[in-house]
């Protein structure tokens, strides 16, 4: 829904709801997807959001709810009864739930876990058990499942006696008698081969999956890399557990982009957006590296202190600190942004530190001799001193190389150490390069200034 439209339509949805006109409310949204809904939902009251959500079909009110962000779940949640709520999460879909009792608090998500039927209860204590962002929290158990001794026309009549509610039909996957994994048939080669043609005949073996317990981004990766509409996931003995679909790709890339820029950007990263978080959450969020980085900010005033007798005796030199910092913290930035991305998409691995190295280290010293160059024609025609344009200069020089080797081996060692390279981003390299770059410059000055 077009925001024109959203703003257009609103006006009579909260006119209806304001006088409980449930036939004009109704005649309003019919023609609306679920996803429309959702988005004219967040922008209601906590009341106005209850009352539109109470008069929708039962079909149509669960595809609502799973489209709604937690916080305005949560508010649904706590003005129906516990039976409404207890339909609502039996009927949801596994992953949908699966997601909704992860943002839920631990107790409350036990309650109502426990208030499931018995085969729902199993298949969400089943997907709970995984580890928190692994991709089995993902995946959902709504597959279409063939076995290898079926027929082309046995595997197409099961589809078709079995395709309601499955995420997609487009994948079948086949087990053997123990239920392991032993290939993938699409829809297509069903429907274009001979009745009688076994499955066998025509299956994939080479078949890409991923294992349970691994994270999130991984799954996105291999689903990007090989163009899957769907990726099944196995567990112990290569037995298949459940599948990721493609819409669920879209949610994981946007969570991890979000998580990276959030870390980049010097901040603990956030599930919520950022309207929905609280003003204590987004404080303790943004407040903490802020003290992280004030305290290795302090380090800065202990090398200008250490060298103060350097900038006693040429207070010029003071003049073009920022210029350096701020340069060779620029440029920092820039080496750490594209590794991190890289590695983030999988364009940077571990063994390519030595190419990259290489490359970054040429581009260090091209891009710094330009720098220097133009550096050193303005020192000397501002200040008329050749030595200290030479310090500038250089000093310019060796930050940005530093700046630029930092900014590359930094992420790499952070993700050997099995860290997120994302937390050594901008405000990081910045702030270590503040304090390399002044021990570089001012060793410099002494060293050429004889001081």
């Amino acid at each position: 829904m077009s925001n024109i439209f959203s703003k257009l339509v609103m006006p009579e949805v909260k006119y209806a709801i304001q006088n409980t006109d449930e036939e004009s409310l109704n005649l309003i949204i019919d023609e609306f997807f679920p996803q429309d809904i959702a988005e004219l939902m967040e922008e209601l009251s906590e009341e106005e959001r209850s009352f539109l959500f109470e008069i929708l079909p039962k079909e149509k009110a669960l595809e609502v709810f799973s489209e709604l962000d937690y916080p305005e779940q949560e508010d649904i949640i706590e003005s129906l009864d516990d039976k409404k709520i207890e339909d609502i999460l039996n009927e949801m879909a596994p992953d949908d739930r699966t997601e909704l009792f992860e943002d839920m608090p631990d107790k409350m998500a036990e309650r109502y876990i426990d208030s499931l039927s018995k085969e729902e209860k199993d298949i969400a204590q089943k997907y709970m058990a995984y580890p928190e962002d692994s991709v089995a929290r993902l995946s959902t158990p709504d597959f279409i499942e063939l076995k290898e001794f079926f027929t082309v026309k046995e595997a197409i009549e099961h589809i078709r006696n079995n395709h309601h509610e499955k995420e997609t039909i487009f994948y079948s996957y086949i087990t053997d008698n123990e239920d392991k994994l032993v290939g993938v048939v699409s829809l297509k080669d069903l429907v274009i081969s001979p009745d009688d043609t076994k499955i066998t005949e025509i299956i994939e073996n080479n078949i890409i999956k991923i294992e349970a317990d691994k994270d999130q981004e991984e799954a996105a990766n291999l689903m990007k890399k090989y163009d899957l509409l769907a990726l099944p996931v196995v567990g112990v003995n290569n037995k298949i557990i459940g599948i990721v679909t493609f819409d669920d790709l879209v949610d994981i890339v946007e969570e991890e982009a979000t998580e990276d820029i959030h870390k980049m950007a010097g901040m603990l990263p956030t599930e919520d957006s950022y309207l929905d978080n609280s003003f204590k959450e987004v404080f303790k969020n943004r407040v903490f590296w802020l003290i992280v980085l004030l305290i290795m900010q302090t380090i800065t005033g202990m090398v200008l202190k250490g060298f103060s007798n350097v900038l006693d005796q040429v207070v010029a030199l003071s003049f073009y600190i920022p210029l350096l910092i701020g340069t060779g913290g620029n440029a920092g930035t820039q080496s750490s942004t594209l590794v991190i991305r890289g590695m983030a998409t999988g364009d940077i691995e571990n063994k390519d530190i030595w190419q990259l190295l290489k490359r970054e280290m040429s581009l260090a010293l091209s891009m710094g001799i330009v720098l220097a160059i133009l550096t050193f024609v303005r020192v000397y025609f501002q200040e008329g001193d050749n030595a200290l344009a030479m310090v500038v200069s250089l000093g310019l020089l060796a930050t940005i190389t530093a700046s630029m080797l930092s900014g590359t081996l930094l992420p790499m060692f952070f993700r050997l150490l099995k860290l997120d390279p994302a937390l050594m981003s901008g405000p990081f390299i910045s702030t270590s390069i503040d304090i390399i770059g002044l021990v570089i410059y001012l060793q410099i000055a002494r060293l050429i200034m004889h001081i």
